[in-house]
């Protein structure tokens, strides 16, 4: 009988998650360039809690997204696999359910899981995800978002009913933030402070502007394309959303302060957060990442917004993480957010998950490690959006970007130095030109390695009429 007691306390024991499991945050907010953060050189301000907190930790100056728009760069970060993979590439893919995400593996190992997101593409495309409560918020106010608080709000009310359930359960937290992405709608004080309080006259009647300031009822992508581009096909791999010279620099200028302005009030929600968590535990020996899905474009290359292209300004994310075992400092080695993922899985002391393609950044954190090939993909939507399928490569501070039409013939490339061209605006030199050729090839067999690792299709969901009101407010296409 004795013995009984005894194996049925220790079963009783192995299913309780072992109490040094540490509590996950990962954080992602939307359409945050790298450049934005004081931290990685911003002189404006903007940042200053973000810039303390990462401190304590890995900031990673060069690390680039999986992909330049939301639904297939989340859909990398959580799976740690790339667009071609996944297949969440088009705006009405939807993420298979027999794809394996952090959420999935954290949750059979114990964790409870929860996500919360003021994206809507999110709720379209990434649901579910394997998390066991995945919650997308949005207001119905036309031509605007939802702030972060409310979101905070409703993901400390699950952080309290998971505490009070199961009080030793580790959580995961999955955040998604709107604050910078467009349209550009900063609240006070920041408004003021980084754009002024009234606009300037030059030309914000131009539709587009409107669109990005919040005027007027937006375009969705396939409009903008006619619109600015004369609304004929447009054989280039970056051209969606391209400017008309009619859009003059103060435009610009004003756009990118109010963007600025979105910057800094996600930045004090942020702080307002980590005191909530940390008034309930959950920062304790935690495992803190911060990043974006992607960045945002303010005419370089002579594009808007994001989702049309691999330069640098819509690939190039912050992410830093701050957790025990990982030390202080700056890492300028290039990663990729597919690491995310497996970076987790080690700092958590979870055996790596196979389908995973990234790679844990603990030992590039810790003391150095080898470079590698970091890939961005854009692949095309078949929605008007991307005409194209799109790579870029980063290699030892050479850029890549390769252009190809039906994923197999290539028929254009760019080469440069960000080291000394990171606006990649320099006309490449033969020696250059030299450099970037093996990253060309490597590439290639890039491509032909996922491929073989790759799904046969994604699901396919569409959106109900008031979802798609709701895609049609944000500018994308539906």
């Amino acid at each position: 009988m004795r013995s009984v007691l005894v194996l049925l306390v220790l079963a009783a024991a192995s299913c309780r998650p072992r109490p040094d499991r540490p509590n996950v945050v990962l954080i992602v907010v939307d359409t945050l360039r790298a450049d934005s953060l004081g931290a990685w050189g911003n002189p404006r301000g903007l940042t200053p809690f973000i810039d303390r907190w990462s401190d304590d930790g890995t900031r990673f100056a060069n690390a680039y997204a999986a992909s330049s728009w939301t639904s297939p760069s989340v859909a990398s970060i959580l799976t740690s696999r790339y667009p071609t993979q996944h297949k969440v590439t088009s705006f009405s893919a939807h993420l298979a359910d027999d794809e394996t995400t952090l959420a999935d593996v954290l949750g059979r190992e114990g964790w409870a899981t929860g996500a919360f997101s003021a994206n809507v593409m999110l709720n379209q495309q990434i649901a579910d995800a394997g998390f066991d409560d995945f919650r997308t918020y949005w207001t119905w106010s036309a031509g605007s978002k939802l702030p972060a608080a409310p979101v905070i709000r409703k993901s400390l009310g699950w952080v309290d009913a998971v505490r009070r359930e199961t009080p030793e359960r580790p959580v995961f937290l999955y955040y998604q933030f709107m604050e910078p992405h467009a349209p550009y709608q900063p609240p006070e004080p920041y408004r003021t402070r980084f754009a002024g309080p009234e606009p300037p006259p030059e030309r914000l009647d131009l539709v587009h502007m409107r669109f990005l300031l919040g005027r007027g009822e937006p375009l969705t992508i396939a409009e903008s394309l006619q619109l600015l581009n004369g609304g004929g096909d447009i054989p280039r791999w970056f051209a969606t959303w391209r400017l008309k010279n009619d859009v003059t620099r103060p435009d610009l200028a004003y756009a990118r302060s109010l963007y600025d302005g979105e910057v800094a009030a996600i930045d004090a929600e942020l702080r307002r957060l980590f005191v909530a968590l940390d008034a309930r535990g959950i920062l304790r020996h935690a495992i803190v990442v911060v990043t974006a899905d992607h960045g945002e474009e303010f005419g370089e290359h002579g594009l808007f917004t994001h989702g049309t292209g691999l330069y640098r300004e819509v690939i190039h994310v912050p992410l830093a993480i701050v957790a025990d075992g990982i030390r202080h400092g700056v890492q300028t080695q290039a990663v990729s957010l597919v690491d995310v993922a497996p970076t987790v899985l080690d700092l958590a002391g979870v055996p790596p998950e196979p389908t995973f393609e990234g790679r844990s950044l603990v030992p590039l954190a810790v003391d150095g490690d080898r470079s590698v090939d970091v890939v961005s993909e854009l692949p095309e939507t078949g929605s008007g959006g991307v005409p194209m399928h799109t790579q870029a490569v980063i290699r030892d501070g050479i850029a890549v970007l390769m252009l190809t039409r039906g994923k197999a013939t290539v028929t254009g490339q760019e080469v440069y130095d960000l080291r000394t061209d990171p606006g990649e605006s320099a006309a490449p030199s033969p020696a250059l030109w030299a450099r970037g050729m093996p990253l060309m090839v490597s590439l290639q067999r890039f491509s032909t390695a996922i491929a073989a690792r790759a799904r046969d299709a994604a699901p396919t969901v569409q959106p109900s009429d008031r979802t798609r009101d709701k895609l049609r407010a944000l500018g994308y296409v539906n």
